[in-house]
């Protein structure tokens, strides 16, 4: 069964699933998942899908978990556009 972003995320990351999915940034302004840890925003978009606009987003170095499933995760700084 494919995992999900938030799972993805979270095997990358070394936390619970369940404290990744808490850290989901307003739900409604992004058509993929994004999660908010500390200063640093992350999304897995499925493939052939791109991150979401608004951040400068680029791959993290370790893909294993994501790689796995065909996806890449993604890590941006800082506050979207819009929101400063």
């Amino acid at each position: 069964m494919k995992k999900r972003a938030n799972e993805i995320i979270g095997e990358t990351l070394g936390m619970n699933v369940n404290d990744v999915t808490e850290y989901r940034y307003q739900s409604t302004r992004t058509s993929i998942p994004v999660y908010a840890i500390g200063d640093t925003y992350y999304c897995c978009p499925i493939a052939g899908r791109l991150p979401p606009k608004g951040w400068e987003w680029r791959p993290i170095e370790d893909q294993f978990f994501a790689q796995r499933e065909g996806r890449t995760v993604y890590s941006a700084s800082g506050d979207p556009e819009g929101d400063a």
